[in-house]
């Protein structure tokens, strides 16, 4: 009979480490050692539940356990399972990791409904690169910048593409300022961009193309504070206003995020939270494949849409803001239903929350360059949706996007900041800009890549329009 028994109290001793190990190593300890101020990923939070409930199992079995046969199957199995369980999470973490698409196919604001010829050339120029200055920024250092530009797209060493300040000669010195629109973002070639247009349909301005993909008016402000006024221009433009938009439209109440947080930001912050000289290594180490980094991200999301389904299962109440899955159905004149008006009133807000600091940061522009004597234009950049027969394949290209809702939103946001700014006269409406050449048979298949980005023709289209401006506001003399 002894043989059959074993020591129990040096087995309910080893229990109750184990489930001391379950209470200890918990989501808030992680996070302490780590050192983030918020909490860890959905996915990690899984994993470590996961490990305290095995620690748990452990040490309740190890209390009740008596017979000597039964203590050596369930330390075989205890050792089992998470060999097993660690095997399998690694062989996902390669799965996911080879079967990752680089970040040019994750983006799909950069999928285009025409074929785009120049994908691999503006690669390196649509990732986001960290620069002391500018948060984000394009290529900056000498051997990456080398490295990226080839024969259609290329930046010098101020992160410029194609001409430089230093070209001017004798003419006066523009630059356009804005997101990847103003950069030329699947442009042919640097010259049929609308800086590269405009220096070649007038001769009294040199325009210094100064667009960086990705950006909003807060990094434009800061690039026009910290180096642009340096070079002494007499004009600056800014071709903008998308970005901004949709980043107000992506914002949640009580995310912690300013409403116009760089696109990306995010991510930065869930790779590093906050510098800490002691924890460098130790998240370094988090990030490797031993820890399944993108496992753990797959598992979030899983964890994330059966929350969604339970809620949607359950019926609970939905939090206080709602997001409405058939925009198409709101109708700003309707006024006797009260879903309508509510919902309408949310995506208002939400629009006049990024207009508002749209606006802000344009009109400090403006007071910013007049101050120092440089004239300054905003014009917001054409969206396809704005624009009158698209074709069926286009808007079926788009359908998954929910862009029937942020076109709501756009136009709270264009007519916001179109009355914030009316006695400044800088602000310009482009986004139904090619509508009027409708009746000379322009299609918009000809002038758009994507929802924002524009064809050769476009660009053209585009720079004319800003010339016919800058002629009639006594900017530019007859060309």
């Amino acid at each position: 009979m002894l043989a059959k028994h074993v020591n129990t109290t040096l087995l309910r001793c080893i229990g109750s480490l184990s489930i001391l190990v379950a209470v200890l190593i918990n989501t808030a300890a992680i996070e302490l050692i780590l050192g983030k101020d918020d909490s860890l990923s959905d996915g990690t939070e899984v994993l470590v539940w996961a490990f305290q409930l095995y620690c748990f199992s452990i040490g309740i079995i190890l209390w009740f356990t008596k017979s000597r046969r039964f203590l050596t199957s369930f330390v075989f199995t205890a050792f089992f399972v998470p060999v097993i369980a660690y095997a399998t999470l690694l062989a996902v973490e390669l799965f996911l990791t080879l079967s990752t698409p680089t970040s040019y196919e994750k983006d799909s604001s950069l999928i285009s409904v025409v074929d785009r010829s120049y994908q691999e050339q503006y690669f390196p120029f649509t990732v986001q690169w960290l620069h002391p200055q500018y948060l984000f920024f394009l290529p900056w250092k000498q051997s990456t910048i080398r490295d990226a530009n080839n024969d259609v797209v290329s930046i010098n060493q101020s992160g410029f593409r194609g001409v430089t300040p230093e070209d001017k000669g004798e003419k006066k010195l523009a630059f356009i300022v804005g997101g990847s629109a103003a950069f030329g973002h699947g442009s042919s070639s640097n010259e049929t961009t609308i800086s590269g247009y405009l220096n070649q349909i007038q001769g009294e301005y040199h325009f210094v193309n100064a667009g960086v993909p990705s950006w909003n008016s807060g990094q434009e402000l800061n690039r026009i504070i910290v180096q642009i006024d340096r070079y002494n221009p007499e004009l600056v433009i800014a071709f903008n206003g998308f970005n901004d938009a949709i980043l107000g439209s992506q914002r949640e109440e009580g995310d912690g995020y300013p409403i116009l947080t760089p696109e990306s930001f995010e991510l930065l912050e869930e790779k590093i939270g906050h510098l800490h000289e002691n924890i460098d290594d130790v998240k370094s180490i988090m990030e490797s494949p031993i820890f399944f980094p993108s496992t753990r991200y797959a598992i979030g999301e899983l964890k994330a849409d059966l929350v969604n389904s339970v809620i949607t299962l359950l019926s609970f109440p939905k939090p206080e803001i709602s997001k409405s899955k058939e925009p198409t159905t709101i109708s700003r004149k309707s006024t006797g239903d009260k879903k309508v008006r509510v919902v309408a009133k949310e995506q208002s807000i939400l629009s006049k929350l990024a207009a508002d600091e749209y606006t802000k940061n344009i009109l400090a522009m403006n007071r910013y360059l007049h101050a120092n004597n440089t004239e300054f234009l905003v014009f917001f950049q054409p969206f396809l949706f704005f624009h009158e027969n698209i074709p069926s394949d286009w808007n079926q290209a788009f359908a998954n996007q929910s862009w029937s809702s942020f076109t709501f939103d756009l136009r709270h946001f264009i007519s916001y900041v179109t009355n914030s700014t009316e006695s400044t006269g800088v602000f310009y409406d482009f986004s139904a800009l090619f509508n009027k050449y409708k009746t000379q048979g322009l299609t918009v298949e000809s002038v758009f890549l994507d929802r924002v980005h524009l064809t050769d023709q476009g660009n053209e289209l585009v720079a004319k329009e800003l010339v016919t401006i800058l002629t009639r506001n006594g900017l530019l003399s007859s060309y």
